[in-house]
């Protein structure tokens, strides 16, 4: 990806046991060395705590939770994606969802969109 200098870039993650953090926080270097700015969302849980125990998932990052509003702040946006049996997790799909409003007064056009993925 090719960021001019000066833009700004959303990164919107879902990362359970962390890989798609570590990915988002090279994103993020890689964007500002090239002299744009990014910041690192995490979207929703929708697992319940007790779930999240069982599954011996770590504690989420100190990232600030995305709304679909935060998005308007940036030139584009980066998804990072860890895959579920070959499809995008839930509580990403039900972030994506949730901008219906935003797509429908054509508030995303323009902005540039991408993702990273990670399958471990």
């Amino acid at each position: 990806m090719t960021t001019r200098a000066g833009q700004s870039v959303g990164i919107v993650i879902y990362s359970m046991y962390g890989h798609v953090t570590q990915l988002a926080e090279a994103e993020k270097a890689g964007i500002e060395k090239a002299g744009g700015s990014a910041t690192i969302y995490q979207v929703a849980e929708t697992l319940p705590e007790e779930v999240l125990q069982k599954m011996y998932a770590p504690p989420k990052p100190d990232y600030p939770v995305v709304k679909p509003s935060d998005l308007l702040k940036h030139d584009g946006i980066l998804f990072g994606v860890a895959t579920r049996y070959a499809g995008w997790p839930a509580q990403l799909k039900t972030f994506i969802d949730s901008l219906g409003q935003l797509w429908a007064k054509g508030s995303l056009s323009g902005k540039f969109v991408g993702a990273f993925v990670s399958s471990a």
